[in-house]
């Protein structure tokens, strides 16, 4: 009998060992979400033996929860999918004390959140960790243990003023992000982060000082990105970083920032290994020059750019800071409240990224009238801004670009009255957009365009009113048209819109413009009345040209003329003449390039003039 209670004693004990190992092991693989306190409570009796949890974990709801405590988990020691803590009434996260492992972890919109007490067993997070919208969290006490994040940690828009909790972390694989952290004074709690796997930004923290805990690091495989930072006076802390494992380098809008010189910031100006955005900061660290300066390097073209200009002293000073630097890489920006002359940039031949006239960003150009500085410009390798010019009238300047790489985006320039300066234009590797340039009556300038790889967009400039310019463009690559909402524009029937009409490569929407160009129907018919008078406009002949003191016009020998209305190339009326025997008296006119408008009883026709 004895013999047989110990048999089965023995056997209990193996079941319950057994049972122990069975609910021990992974549970929940497709996750579990708790909505409110009372699902956390009744977790181990709903899952007993359920430690670690497979699948993902939602706790909180995007309308609000009740949660107010997590203690009915104090038995989770991991969680293999992502764990998410949204919008509860914790103060901290006890009940998780014994949670070691985890994939991928965000704490966002918890406004009762003080500490993150609870996590101290966490050593490693196998993903990103997000601590996001949590205003009164004020210390990461709690994650002591922590040393490695294997993907991006992001900080932002929290309560604490330093970093203090985060004192053993030693990696973070990807990108560290540190953003819209009001409070945040220091980096304090980072004294032993001596690598970061991605990019390292720090962005629109008002009251950080100083970057100097972070002077372990040694390591980033990506971009550093110090901006908007108000209250930041130094780059102390960047010291010891390996400048060879920087990708690009951006230092922008940061007030008061005026020492950028740390070591690992000179050693790659000296060497860079892609694209430098520096601007906007204080005397000192405004742009990559005066860093290099304090930094006793010498430089001219910068190898990969780019070049930001926001000042009109910062234009004239080009050709001191980058001296014989002609042939530009990367982009360029050139907007600010008090540029008035591009004439500091005569020295540029090209610039291979984009170039921006005028950005949003920055505020456009409110005071530029021309475009003159520019004149040896001949290719752009990328896009071609230009914009948010208030007092520019037309593009005079651009005289010697040949070629666009990708898109000529037209937009927002207020006076702007013709395209006069992209007269030797030939090549736009992209699509021309034009729109919102409520002054702009003609295209003029654009009649040496010939290639347009994709569309054309004319929307919404209300003072046009004719299309002619962009009358030679080889439509036979271009895939869409649109022209809308030019409450003015009624002569829509150039050459190359008729082409593309007759033969579509894509899309055409034409709506919304005055009476001849209102739809497509309409300028169909204007297109098939406008072939006899190409046939003319191809058979006027103007005699002299270039001309000194008259000219004589003749359409097919003998078609009597009626008015000769003649403009400059700001597209502004200068003479009105009825011609004698065909012949006209432009004594007057001083040399330039001029447009004579012939209107004959039928029909009106452009040609170009130029006076010696």
């Amino acid at each position: 009998m004895i013999f047989v209670m110990k048999k089965i004693c023995l056997l209990v004990v193996m079941l319950t060992i057994s049972l122990s190992l069975l609910f021990s092991q992974g549970c929940l693989p497709e996750g579990i979400n708790f909505h409110s306190q009372s699902q956390i409570d009744d977790f181990q009796s709903n899952y007993p033996g359920c430690t670690e949890i497979l699948g993902d974990v939602f706790i909180g709801s995007y309308y609000g929860s009740d949660i107010s405590n997590l203690n009915g988990l104090n038995v989770l020691t991991s969680i293999g999918g992502y764990l998410t803590i949204l919008d509860t009434q914790l103060s901290n996260l006890s009940g998780l004390e014994l949670l070691n492992s985890i994939e991928s972890f965000e704490i966002s919109h918890n406004f009762t959140l003080i500490n993150l007490i609870g996590l101290e067993s966490l050593k490693s997070v196998g993903g990103s960790f997000v601590v996001n919208n949590n205003p009164n969290l004020q210390t990461l006490s709690g994650l002591d243990s922590l040393s490695t994040i294997s993907w991006s940690l992001a900080i932002s828009d929290v309560g604490l003023t330093s970093l203090a909790g985060l004192d053993n972390l030693i990696t973070v694989g990807d990108n560290f992000s540190l953003s819209f952290n009001t409070d945040l004074i220091s980096l304090s709690g980072l004294e032993n982060l001596t690598t970061i796997g991605g990019d390292l930004s720090v962005h629109s923290n008002s009251s950080l000082v100083n970057i100097m805990a972070i002077s372990t690091l040694t390591f980033i495989g990506g971009d550093i990105i110090i901006s908007s930072n108000p209250a930041l006076t130094s780059l102390e802390g960047l010291n010891n970083l390996d400048q060879s494992s920087i990708s690009n380098l951006s230092i922008y809008y940061n007030d008061i920032l005026s020492s950028c010189n740390a070591q690992s910031i000179c050693n790659y100006l000296s060497e860079p290994n892609g694209t430098i955005n520096i601007y906007g900061n204080s005397t000192g660290c405004n742009n990559a020059p005066e860093i290099a300066s304090l930094c006793n390097i010498d430089f001219s073209c910068l190898p990969f750019g780019n070049y930001y200009f926001i000042n009109q002293t910062e234009v004239d000073s080009f050709l001191i800071n980058y001296p014989e630097c002609n042939d530009l890489e990367g982009g360029v920006i050139i907007s600010g409240d008090d540029i008035n002359s591009l004439n500091g940039l005569t020295s540029i031949n090209s610039i291979g990224g984009s170039l921006q006239i005028g950005a949003p960003f920055f505020g456009g150009n409110p005071l530029l009238t021309n475009l003159s500085g520019l004149e040896n410009l001949t290719s752009i390798g990328g896009q071609f801004f230009i914009q948010y010019n208030d007092a520019l009238i037309n593009l005079s300047g651009l005289e010697g670009l040949a070629s666009i790489g990708n898109k000529l985006f037209i937009r927002n320039n207020d006076a702007l009255i013709n395209l006069t300066g992209l007269n030797n234009l030939a090549s736009v590797g992209y699509k021309i957009q034009i729109y919102d340039n409520f002054s702009l009556t003609s295209l003029i300038g654009l009649e040496s365009l010939i290639n347009v790889a994709s569309g054309i967009n004319i929307d919404n400039n209300d003072a046009l009113i004719s299309l002619t310019g962009i009358d030679n463009i080889d439509v036979t690559s271009m895939t869409g048209l649109m022209i809308s909402y030019n409450s003015s524009l009624s002569d829509c029937d150039v050459q190359s819109i008729c082409e593309y009409i007759a033969n579509p490569g894509g899309s055409i929407a034409i709506y919304s413009n005055s009476t001849g160009c209102n739809s497509l129907t309409e300028v169909q018919q204007a297109c098939l009345t406008s072939v006899e008078e190409n046939n003319y406009e191809k058979k006027i002949i103007l005699f002299p040209n270039p001309a000194t003191e008259s000219i004589t016009i003749t359409i097919n020998g003998d078609l009597p003329i009626d008015e000769a209305t003649i403009y400059n190339h700001f597209g502004q009326l200068v003479q009105v003449s009825k011609p004698i025997n065909n012949v006209v008296n432009v004594s007057s006119l001083t040399a330039g390039i001029y447009y004579v408008q012939i209107n004959t009883k039928d029909m009106r026709l452009m040609k170009t003039l130029m006076i010696k």
